[in-house]
């Protein structure tokens, strides 16, 4: 051993239980560290003195009456330990009425009393501080020389299991040259041996100069050669090392994450090994290792093959392990009456009945007892759609009971970790997001698509390197040995036994195997976005959007080497490199730029060509063009011709406005007429939404169709004030979610922020815009489009939205400055005035804003926003902030307008007149005549404002993809419109 001197270590053994319900994060180290923190109050010298031991992690409910186990290490000696023991026995004793924490969002609280304390190295239970065992180096000394000896270390090898019973967070070689998490070991390939014995040493070093051995240079250098000795008897073999990341709720019950590496190895001993290292191994297993180790990060413990008991390596297992095991967590009483509800709610093979359920009480008690043996799997085919059988592989309904009530204990938690990449089989998640997502991501700037999914991935799992991965990230339990079981079964069809293959495979019948793909899978949606890769993943189907081909082919490579690390591969025939103007399937959807159709048809297999013979009729050219285009494969290989199903020429949501049009239906399509011609046939199938804008007619068999269907019809007057809604549902029954998530993000400040600086941004850029179009007076504007240029910049840069508004009241002031160049001396106009408008421009202006501002809170109410609270906007009960905010970026529209309509004598000086308001000020008005023409051809230019989709299109579209940015509380996945050149 080269450290002379370390100080004593003592533990102790808490076992608690609830006296109220209790939920934790996956792993509980945060939530056992403000417990002792708390009770303590030690400051600084806690993270000296302690270190923490949580052997529950995987477990996140507890109810009234469930035990609960943590250990607590102590380092120090007799004097200096005994004071934190007298302390923390003392508050121990006197839970709950001496907890420091009564806050109900914290797992451990007033909700806890103690139920025993025992040494944590000799397991007998204590009475009082002095009569804790202390663990010495000498001891562990002596334990590593009879360790050893034992194995004959001198003449043999020997082999020990590594497992991580913590994250770990090991700073890797190069840890200098990169920041945050990516300082850190994330893999085995970073992992050396040498690295962890420099990292060992650094730990054990350091608790040791704390407490009064201080090391010089030289001594130090000595013990840096000895280590660099001995790592030369070591080898990292079969090395299985993620990343994960950890969420814990802290202060203000603020939801974070904490990284760190999990997993397993085989440390290979070769002789030469001496038996200090051996006692350096030992001691740091009770110490930790790397990066909030006091916190209870970094902890481990090791395996051997050695009989001997004494050869234990310094903590006897059964004194770490958690109070109740998972096994036995899935067989209490409330956990199986859930999962008996939930199977029955799917369609079986079988049905419950009494005696189901006496199998299953009798599969209870031998599973109380380690005796239950898992039945074979019941096999059955179902029909695919090109006219093979798919093979399905069941166990018997009282064992899918039993799988389905392990897979409710485990859920919660390792769901927890999961990447946001994956959505596949996660309650919450589904395809639709995954067509947002992608929908957002080309607007982005992705535009290029790598499309795969994982070869055989079901029957290809490795089992053993699963069960591993959770046995390192959850402690030791027999339900391991149970699921191992569950998943190997052969499978019975037709008086015929299939043997599984050993150690391979996931039945895709067991309520497992979905909750197990996404785990062993987390990894490689982990590693690909710490590669900086944006993948989407829906079970084994996965696409990664890139902003370039070049990105897309690293991205392949990524891929490879990613599955290599858990034994799978990708299909090669249904691998492809796409660019998204050429259209790719994913999961039901059609993509093409940033549009989406639900189509039928079978998997996607990244290829878009028609059928010549079979193409659909009507289609819009863009789709049309579809069947032209060619993916670029990774693999050469013939593209088979396929055909789709129907596909509409419409989106989800229809929204009519302008000339009156009238609206029927043949059953299964509603069908818009205009002059008696044709201009819309949907599928009530794809429809989600109508909105009408203006004094459209709708028959009534049409609105039968659509109230049986549950589509709504929001109906808004001419000028686009929202006036209701026809509909066979209750509004709020399908919106409380949606707005409770608007109404806490538009309060959330830095996402509220960010979405207004993009708004100012907008306005300004558009302004500018506007003004570059006047090519006849380029050189009079050149110092206000250069000034606009420095407000945008300034807009980056403001921290306070009192700033934003400032910012853009100057930009304004500045462009409504030039207008008078654009003008007839009549219409000019020296500022904005609007109640009441002092002048014609600022009446068309005050009008058009106010058209404007109606149809954007139509569409905003039509996509389920509460329009009267904004995010930049100041909010009042008449006013639709959320409406200003949005229609902010298309107030030039109205501008732009202004100045045509006025320049192309459409409107002129005597349409307009001076009269005395209520109030009586002087107040300008525009004749009826006019103001029909002015919301007649602003409404025209709505309608066509880009060359595939109206104003009113495009908002929904905006609002949708606001939503998103909500949900997932991600502010940049809103774009707010510009204008381009």
């Amino acid at each position: 051993m080269i450290l002379p001197s370390f100080p004593d270590l003592t533990g102790l053994v808490v076992n608690l239980k609830f006296t109220a319900r209790a939920e934790f994060s996956l792993n509980h180290e945060m939530a056992v560290d403000a417990f002792l923190r708390h009770s303590l109050n030690l400051g600084e010298s806690y993270s000296h003195h302690l270190s923490i031991i949580t052997p529950e992690n995987g477990r996140l409910f507890y109810r009234e009456g469930d035990t609960y186990r943590f250990v607590v290490i102590a380092m120090g000696n007799q004097q200096q330990t005994n004071s934190i023991w007298h302390t923390l026995i003392n508050h121990l004793r006197k839970l709950p009425d001496s907890a420091p924490i009564t806050d109900k969002q914290a797992p451990l609280r007033n909700n806890i009393k103690l139920e025993s304390l025992n040494d944590l190295f000799d397991g007998i239970p204590v009475s009082s501080k002095e009569s804790l065992d202390a663990y010495t180096l000498q001891r562990a000394m002596e334990q590593g020389l009879a360790w050893h000896k034992a194995a004959n270390l001198t003449e043999q090898p020997l082999d020990i299991q590594w497992y991580w019973q913590s994250t770990v967070r090991i700073l890797h070689a190069d840890h200098k040259q990169h920041k945050g998490e990516q300082r850190y070991c994330r893999d085995a390939v970073q992992l050396t041996p040498l690295l962890l014995l420099k990292r060992i040493y650094e730990t054990l070093n350091n608790v040791a100069t704390y407490f009064g051995l201080k090391t010089n240079k030289n001594t130090t250098e000595n013990h840096q050669a000895w280590l660099k000795e001995q790592a030369q008897y070591i080898e990292i073999q079969h090395p299985d090392l993620y990343w994960i990341d950890t969420p814990y709720f802290g202060k203000d019950a603020e939801k974070n994450t904490l990284g760190g590496m999990a997993g397993n190895f085989t440390l290979s001993l070769k002789p030469g090994i001496e038996p200090g290292l051996l006692a350096m191994l030992i001691l740091t297993q009770m110490v930790g290792v790397g990066q909030r180790r006091t916190s209870g990060l970094g902890k481990y413990w090791l395996k051997h093959s050695l009989k001997h008991a004494h050869l234990i390596l310094g903590l006897k297992p059964n004194r770490v392990t958690r109070s109740q095991t998972l096994l036995d967590c899935i067989i209490q009483p409330h956990i199986i009456s859930q999962a008996i509800a939930e199977i029955e709610k799917k369609t079986n093979i079988d049905t419950l009945n009494e005696r189901t359920l006496s199998q299953v009480q009798s599969a209870i008690g031998q599973l109380r007892k380690h005796q239950y043996q898992a039945p074979k799997l019941q096999g059955f085919t179902i029909p695919k759609k090109d006219g093979t059988e798919r093979l399905l592989a069941v166990s018997p309904l009282y064992d899918r009971i039993l799988q389905k009530a392990a897979a409710i204990v485990l859920t919660p938690g390792l769901d927890a970790i999961m990447s946001q990449a994956s959505y596949g089989y996660r309650k919450g998640l589904s395809r639709q997001q995954v067509r947002y997502e992608i929908q957002n991501a080309y607007r982005q700037g992705y535009h290029w698509v790598y499309e795969s999914d994982i070869e055989d991935f079901f029957d290809a799992v490795y089992r053993p390197q699963l069960i591993n991965r959770l046995k390192s990230l959850l402690g030791n339990d027999p339900l391991w040995e149970q699921i191992e079981s569950w998943l190997g079964q052969d499978i019975h069809i037709k008086d015929t036994i299939i043997e599984r293959t050993p150690n391979l495979g996931l039945p895709q019948g067991s309520p497992l195997s979905p909750l197990l793909a996404n785990f062993i899978l987390d990894d490689f949606d982990s590693d690909l976005e710490t590669h900086g890769f944006k993948i989407i993943r829906f079970a084994d189907d996965f696409i990664i959007l890139c902003k370039s081909q070049h990105e897309a082919q690293q991205a392949a490579h990524a891929v490879e080497q990613s599955l290599k690390e858990v034994k799978l591969s990708i299909n090669v025939e249904k691998t492809h490199i796409i660019q998204l103007n050429q259209g790719f399937r994913f999961l039901g959807y059609l993509f093409r730029e940033d549009h989406a159709i639900e189509i039928a048809g079978e998997k996607s297999d990244g290829r878009t060509t028609f059928a010549a013979e079979q193409t659909p009729t009507n289609l819009p050219p863009w789709l049309a063009n579809l069947g032209t285009k060619s993916p670029q494969p990774l693999a050469d290989d013939d593209l088979p011709k396929k055909s789709y199903g129907q596909i509409e020429t419409q989106g989800t949501h229809l929204v009519l406005a302008g000339d009156a049009q009238i609206i029927t239906t043949d059953n299964q399509n509603l069908i818009v007429k205009k002059d008696d011609k044709i201009t819309h046939k949907i599928s009530l199938e794809q429809l989600h939404a109508v909105t009408l804008i203006g004094l459209h007619t709708m028959t009534l068999p049409a609105k039968h169709r659509l109230l049986e269907h549950k589509i709504p019809v929001h109906i808004a007057d001419r000028t686009g004030r929202y006036l209701g809604a026809v509909t066979s549902f209750q509004p709020a029954q399908n919106n409380y979610k949606n707005w409770f998530i608007q109404l806490q993000m538009c309060d959330r400040e830095p996402f509220a922020h960010a979405i207004a600086q993009q708004i100012v941004i907008s306005r300004i850029h558009n302004q500018r815009q506007t003004l570059l179009k006047r090519k006849a007076h380029r050189k009079q504007l050149q110092q206000t489009l250069s000034n606009l240029k420095k407000l945008q910049y300034k807009v980056t840069a403001a921290t306070k939205r009192s700033s934003l508004n400032g910012l853009e009241g100057s930009a304004t002031r500045e462009y409504f400055q030039q207008f008078n160049l654009f003008l007839p001396e009549w219409a000019h106009f020296s500022k904005r005035t609007r109640r009441p408008p002092k002048d014609p421009f600022n009446v068309l202006l005050s009008l058009g804003y106010t058209i404007l501002y109606s149809h954007t809170d139509a569409i905003l109410q039509s996509a389920g926003f509460i329009t009267w609270k904004g995010i930049y906007h100041q909010q009042s009960a008449a006013h639709a902030a959320l409406a200003s905010d949005i229609m902010e970026s298309y107030r030039h529209l109205v501008e732009r307008y202004a100045i045509y309509i006025i320049n192309h004598g459409q409107i002129k000086q005597d349409d307009f007149r001076q009269e005395k308001d209520h109030l009586g000020q002087d107040t300008i008005r525009l004749s009826a005549e006019a103001r029909r023409r002015y919301v007649g051809g602003l409404i025209n230019r709505f309608q066509k404002f880009s060359k595939d989709k109206t104003l009113h299109q495009h908002l929904y579209q905006q609002a949708q993809q606001l939503k998103n940015a909500m949900h997932n509380q991600q502010s940049s996945q809103f774009q707010v419109w510009k204008e381009l050149k």
